[in-house]
């Protein structure tokens, strides 16, 4: 069909927005009808112009559902390397403090509010 090719997109867009300077020029000398047909004129061009678009998307919506899918692919491999590191990290955390924290060494704190009588 020669009124589904791409070109048509931007004529359309440009009909509708000569039609949409004409509803000023048909106003000017109080001529209502022709305004009003010069606006319906040029919403119907817009919306015609917009539904050319939407069977254009078809097409490039594989593209960039894959690219999605790759974006989320390349997150989900950095939170894991971050999870890897913060492993590590805690692994030699635990490491080097466990030995300074000596059981002996442990005393219980005794907690008492203040200004409260004991039950």
């Amino acid at each position: 069909m020669w009124f589904k090719h791409r070109a048509w997109i931007p004529v359309a867009w440009l009909l509708s927005l000569v039609n949409l300077a004409a509803v000023w020029f048909a106003a000017q000398p109080a001529e209502p009808w022709h305004a009003t047909a010069h606006s319906l004129l040029s919403v119907l061009f817009a919306i015609g112009a917009q539904r050319l678009m939407a069977r254009q998307r078809p097409a490039t919506e594989p593209n960039r559902l894959e690219q999605l899918q790759q974006s989320v692919d390349v997150i989900a491999l950095e939170v894991e390397r971050i999870s890897e590191g913060q492993r590590y990290v805690t692994m030699i955390l635990n490491e080097t403090l466990r030995p300074s924290i000596d059981a002996r060494e442990a005393q219980p704190i005794a907690v008492n509010p203040p200004n409260r009588p004991a039950t």
